[in-house]
């Protein structure tokens, strides 16, 4: 065969020719996807939002394998639900009176917001009619997860609402949201609950709230405005949350008046809106009173407050001698002595007092209005930053790196995002920084307040500045009152160039961040302006970079990867969640077996719902809570009791006298026995007696069995080390070693120290911390121990 050979310099240009034919090839290709993807854009947009739903939905099922077909995720308020979904499914209504609930009086279900347990037991019965096999843990277990996907479609609609149609922005707050730690408890599969049906209810109300309130025709934005009516009436229907959207559109009318904004067609709408929540939610339940008693409930106080507001700034002119006086403020003054001189007359001098009162502390203490629901761990606030777990400001807004390591990166980009949100829309006015430093201080204060709750911190003196300093919230509060005020003084006409949209959202930020600084459950709440605000600084950040288009396009990969990575994350978690009441079930089945049918079970709140749904028998109290004497009463006269005569008034009074009743214990009464002995200490009979309860046990054998170096006791060759397993315990008592005298309030517990040797051991001793010199000691403990029996008081 014939080859010819070519010279080195034929090969060269051949070569070139093929490179320079690649890098055409490789160029037009680029170019092609790149101009398919800006030409496609909003079809890729709606599908990565289509996958984000089922990845949402695929995340949230990743425990039904653990159900079982016979479990719900959560023992206390899921198990209600089950039992009044099955009564819907079988009657199709809920009976007048739930009489397994507080004997002997029992309940009213409609008291209840019931929407979850009608949507469920008739789902049940569409299911159940085209596939027998299917049973009401089934429907349990996969409501929240597919609910969860409308609510992500409605933060994908509110967001781009808010982020000025900016679709890539909102795919990315949706995505951040998908997989927050802050809801993702009560969007999993078997939480048979209210949060999972409110959230898309509220997510949609606002969305077609803030999208009335921009449409500038008026019928089309009316009926915007009737169609949110519709869905907070519907979440009204679901949960108690509703408040907050009624606080986040009232006090945005109210902003909006102060700033001088409002006008006649928005006025209309608000009341349209207004009316049409109230008409419909006074339809769906009897929670609050009819129609002549609604206005009794702060929900609808706030409302009809910020319509009044709306009304004076609309119809009532400003005289001209105060011409001084910005007309936002002339009208607030307006309003307030109006709001004032109503309240006075209607519910009289104390009652308007006690109900300003009320509306106040409902904000900074939004879930604990006595000590019952202070008790419960998820109404406690939230520290920034907590190394025992929980909940906290820097984990629950942030994503979880290899190693299980959690940054708080969603944290950092909302409330920088609010602060930048801030500034771009009041910087160009006058003092616009300055009022913007207010805000920044103001946000500061709320989410560092409680720094932190681990003492081993709290001694180093920066943190413990901290927490001093920002525990001063009137005073942050003050500054951007007043900032507020100045800022409109010397703008006065010209704010009518704010955007609405963004006061709306500054408005949501701040309750929520209010409502979140005063109870952990709220960070549910938080979740929704948090996502959107870091959806907001995505796009900011990406419209900084905006004539680096590469630079760009990184910022969205890296949010991507950041959504990506939750992903997996929530995916894996989920797949490790239990409900773990394999042996409530076996309890309750016992229960059920042994028990005469009008047996009446006492018990600690929290089981009341599986009693009641797994057993079928009545019992005194629930983990709803309707009537707080009861825990009071069974943690003083029961747990708390000296004698059997206490039992016995506790059965007189709930007329267990002569009937077959009984009492249900639980391992798990031991770690709750300090607020069980708190609650006691508020019954009847038993002023102050109040005990404090807490777990010391011996961690690592291998690290906190010491060789005792302690010179006093020489006997004794080591030191076994007992450290707080459920948060340090102040010595609540007044004592006195040595002549010195020691305030119990100001003296935590840390750890205990047992000396021993071999199988003998010798005195205890208790490693203090004192909170007032913020100093510690080891303290002797008047107690003596022995091993395998316990340690009991030389006293």
């Amino acid at each position: 065969m014939w080859v010819k050979h070519m010279d080195n310099e034929e090969q060269s240009k051949i070569s070139t020719f093929e490179n320079e034919e690649k890098k055409d090839e490789i160029e037009i290709n680029f170019d092609n996807i790149y101009s398919f993807l800006k030409q496609n854009k909003k079809i890729i947009i709606y599908s990565l939002l289509m996958l984000l739903l089922l990845a949402g939905f695929y995340s949230r099922t990743r425990d039904l394998p653990n159900l079982q077909h016979k479990y719900l995720i959560s023992p206390d308020d899921p198990y209600v639900f089950l039992r009044y979904s099955q009564d819907i499914a079988k009657t199709g209504h809920l009976p007048a009176n739930d009489t397994l609930r507080y004997y002997p009086d029992g309940v009213n279900p409609s008291r209840e917001n019931t929407f979850t347990a009608y949507l469920a037991g008739y789902t049940y019965k569409i299911v159940h009619a085209l596939n027998p096999t299917v049973n009401m843990f089934d429907i349990g277990g996969y409501y929240a997860p597919t609910l969860f996907m409308l609510a992500l479609l409605g933060m994908f609609l509110l967001s781009r609402e808010f982020l000025n149609k900016d679709e890539l922005a909102a795919l990315a707050a949706t995505g951040l949201f998908a997989f927050s730690s802050a809801i993702l408890f009560r969007t999993v599969g078997g939480f048979l609950e209210k949060e999972p049906i409110f959230l898309p209810m509220a997510l949609f109300a606002m969305f077609f709230f803030v999208k009335a309130y921009k449409e500038k025709q008026q019928k089309k934005s009316f009926a915007l405005m009737s169609i949110s009516g519709l869905f907070t009436a519907l979440s009204f229907f679901s949960s108690g949350l509703t408040i907050f959207i009624m606080l986040f559109v009232s006090i945005f009318i109210v902003v909006e008046v102060l700033f001088d904004r409002l006008n006649k067609k928005n006025l209309k709408g608000y009341l349209i809106w207004m009316s049409i929540t109230i008409i419909l939610t006074l339809s769906l339940t009897t929670k609050y009173g009819g129609i002549t008693n609604f206005f009794r409930y702060v929900q609808f106080q706030i409302l009809i407050a910020a319509a009044i507001f709306g009304a004076v700034a609309i119809y009532v002119k400003k005289p001209k001698k105060i011409d001084f006086l910005p007309n936002g403020i002339f009208y607030s003054i307006v309003a307030i002595a109006l709001l004032l001189l109503g309240g006075i007359v209607i519910f009289g001098p104390s009652g308007f007092y006690n109900k300003v009162s009320y509306m106040t502390s409902k904000i900074i203490t939004p879930m604990v209005t006595n000590k019952m629901s202070g008790s419960v761990s998820e109404n406690q606030p939230p520290t920034f930053f907590s190394t025992r777990g929980g909940s906290d400001w820097w984990k629950t807004f942030g994503v979880y790196l290899p190693g299980g390591i959690s940054f708080g990166l969603i944290f950092l980009m909302f409330f920088a995002g609010a602060i930048i949100l801030f500034y771009k829309e009041f910087k160009d006015y006058k003092f616009g920084k300055i009022f913007t430093y207010t805000f920044a201080i103001f946000s500061s204060g709320l989410v560092f307040e409680h720094f932190t709750n681990d003492m081993r911190y709290r001694w180093i003196n920066f943190l413990r500045w901290i927490n001093f300093l920002f525990s001063q919230q009137w005073i942050f509060a003050a500054i951007f009152g007043i900032g507020l005020i100045g800022f409109i003084w010397v703008n006065k006409e010209k704010l009518k160039d704010v955007d609405s949209s963004k006061l709306f959202l500054t408005v949501i930020y701040l309750i929520s961040i209010i409502g979140a600084n005063g109870a952990v459950r709220l960070f549910f709440i938080m979740a929704i302006p948090a996502a959107i605000l870091s959806g907001y600084f995505i796009k900011w950040l990406a419209e900084y970079y905006n004539k680096d288009e590469i630079v760009k396009v990184v910022i969205y990969l890296f949010i991507a990867v950041v959504v990506i990575m939750s992903f997996f994350s929530v995916s894996n978690g989920v797949a490790h969640m239990s409900p773990g009441l394999s042996r409530w079930y076996n309890a309750t089945s016992w229960i059920k077996t042994n028990t005469p049918e009008n047996a009446i079970i006492t018990h600690w709140w929290d089981y009341g719902y599986l009693i009641q749904s797994r057993a079928n028998r009545a019992t005194v109290g629930d983990p709803g809570n309707f009537y707080g004497p009861r825990n009071y009463d069974i943690g003083g006269h029961v747990f708390n009791a000296f004698n059997y005569s206490e039992i016995m008034w506790f059965g007189n009074k709930y007329d267990l006298t002569n009937k077959s009743t009984y009492l249900v214990i639980s391992s798990e009464d031991v770690l709750k026995f300090v607020q069980i002995a708190k609650l006691g200490s508020l019954s009847e009979g038993t002023p102050g007696r109040e005990t404090f309860f807490t777990i010391y046990g011996l961690v690592n054998p291998k690290t906190d069995i010491l060789p005792n170096n302690l010179k006093e006791y020489k006997n004794y060759s080591n030191i076994i080390v007992f450290s707080a397993l459920t948060g340090e315990s102040p010595v609540m008592k007044d004592f006195r070693i040595n002549n010195m005298v020691y305030d119990g309030n100001s003296i935590y517990i840390l750890k205990y120290l047992m000396l021993a040797s071999q199988n003998k051991t010798g005195p205890v001793l208790a490693q203090v911390f004192n909170a007032q010199t913020r100093s510690m000691s080891i303290l002797p403990v008047s107690c003596e121990c022995a091993i395998h029996e316990g340690c009991h008081d030389l006293n």
